[in-house]
C-alpha cells in the first residue's frame, strides 16, 4: 500500500503546483495574506518523501484493517513533501522550477488546504524583481473526474480577472494525455481512470482502486478500496481481512498466543515484560473489535495503543518466534501463504510483522 500512497501523493503535488502557474506580469507588492514559507535550514528533514509517509503508515494500516479506506494528509505534511521534492527551492537544485529561464527562481511555495478548495501561494524572483503569485483553485469530483477550477488569481496584490485566462487559453490548442482544459471555465479535468492507471504502474498490480479525493479544512483525504473485481491479490487480501476479523472477534488470536506463552518456562525477570505484552495485546484486540463494528478515524490515543503493543513485542526478543508461530497458526495455511506473498510487495515479511512491526 505504501507505493500506492507515495505515487498518488507525488502525483497530486505536481497537479497542485503545475495547474495554476501561469505568469503574465509582475506586481511588486507581496500579497498581504501570504503565509510564512519554510526556510532553507528546515528543508533537510523534509527531503525524504518516503520518511514523511512512513511516519503515518501505522495509522493507515490500522485504519485499513478496520475497514476505514481513507488516508488523510495534513496541510503541513503536503507542504513538507513539496519542499522536500524540490529540495527547498535551492537555486542549484536539480528539480528547480523554471530552471530553463535565466535569473528566474521560485523561492517558496505554500499550499493552503481548505474545504473544497486550495490556495497556492508562490514567491517568485526575476533578476532583482520579487513578487508573489496567489491562485485559488476549487477542487471537486464527480463519478469519473477530478475537476480543478481556477477561481481567483493575484500577482502581488493585483487581481487578474478570470476572463484574461479564458481569452489566453482560447488562443492556444492544448492537448493533454492526462486530461483536458476548458478555456471558458478555466478548468482542468483529469479522469480518475488516469490516476488508477498511474497507481497500477507504480504498484505493478491492480490491488488498489482509487475512489475519490476530498479537501477539508487543513487536510486532503484520499479514498480507496480493494480492487476485487479485477485483482486476485485484492480478493486474497479481502479474504485475509475477513479471517483476521474472525480471529479477533472470537479471541482466537489472543488465545493462541497466550496458550503458547503459557507452555513455556519464562524466567521471572521476563514475566513482567510478557504480562505487559499480553495486556497490550488484549487492549488492541478489543480496540480492533470495536473498529470492525464501527469503522472510524484512528485517533492519536488509539494509535498509541497499537504502537505500545509493538514496543512491548520488541522488549521480549527471545519469545518473538513463539508469538509469530501462534499468529500464523491462527490462519488457514494456504491463505496465509498467499497473503504473505502480497505483503512482501509492501515491505512486510509476514502478517505478524504487519501487526507487531519490524
Amino acid at each position: 500500500m505504501f507505493k500506492f500512497i507515495k505515487r498518488l501523493f507525488l502525483f497530486l503535488i505536481l497537479v497542485i503546483i503545475i495547474v495554476p502557474t501561469v505568469i503574465i506580469v509582475f506586481a511588486l507588492m507581496d500579497d498581504a495574506n501570504s503565509p510564512n514559507y519554510l526556510n532553507k535550514e528546515e528543508v533537510a528533514e523534509y527531503q525524504d518523501v518516503e520518511k514523511v509517509l512512513l511516519a503515518d503508515l501505522d495509522r493507515a494500516v490500522f485504519a485499513f484493517i478496520s475497514g476505514d479506506r481513507k488516508i488523510k494528509f495534513h496541510e503541513v505534511e503536503v507542504n513538507k513533501t513539496i519542499y522536500g521534492y524540490f529540495e527547498g527551492f535551492d537555486k542549484e537544485a536539480v528539480n528547480r522550477i523554471g530552471k530553463e529561464i535565466n535569473n528566474f527562481y521560485v523561492e517558496g511555495i505554500w499550499v493552503d488546504v481548505e474545504t473544497d478548495h486550495l490556495i497556492l501561494y508562490t514567491k517568485l524572483a526575476y533578476s532583482r524583481i520579487r513578487t508573489t503569485i496567489t491562485a485559488k483553485v476549487e477542487v471537486k469530483t464527480d463519478e469519473d473526474e477530478i475537476i480543478l477550477t481556477l477561481s481567483q488569481f493575484k500577482i502581488g496584490k493585483l487581481p487578474i480577472p478570470k476572463f484574461v485566462f479564458s481569452k489566453l487559453l482560447e488562443q492556444f490548442t492544448i492537448e493533454l494525455e492526462e486530461g483536458k482544459i476548458d478555456s471558458k471555465t478555466v478548468q482542468f479535468r483529469i479522469k480518475k481512470e488516469v490516476i488508477q492507471r498511474e497507481l497500477e504502474k507504480a504498484m505493478d498490480n491492480k490491488l488498489i482502486r482509487f475512489e475519490d479525493l476530498v479537501l477539508g479544512a487543513d487536510e486532503i483525504s484520499i479514498y480507496y478500496d480493494l480492487n476485487t473485481a479485477v485483482s486476485p491479490e485484492a480478493q486474497t487480501f479481502l479474504e485475509a481481512i475477513d479471517e483476521l476479523k474472525q480471529v479477533v472477534e472470537d479471541d482466537t488470536l489472543v488465545s493462541n498466543i497466550e496458550n503458547k506463552l503459557n507452555e513455556l518456562d519464562i524466567p521471572p525477570q521476563d514475566q513482567e515484560k510478557v504480562d505487559e505484552f499480553l495486556e497490550n495485546l488484549h487492549m488492541v484486540n478489543d480496540l480492533i473489535k470495536d473498529k470492525l463494528e464501527n469503522p472510524a478515524n484512528v485517533t492519536e490515543e488509539e494509535l498509541d495503543l497499537f504502537l505500545a503493543l509493538q514496543e512491548s513485542f520488541d522488549a521480549i526478543p527471545n519469545l518473538q518466534e513463539v508469538i509469530i508461530e501462534a499468529v500464523e497458526n491462527s490462519f488457514d495455511e494456504d491463505l496465509l501463504y498467499d497473503l504473505n506473498q502480497i505483503l512482501s510487495e509492501f515491505g512486510f515479511d509476514s502478517i505478524a510483522e504487519l501487526i507487531f512491526g519490524n
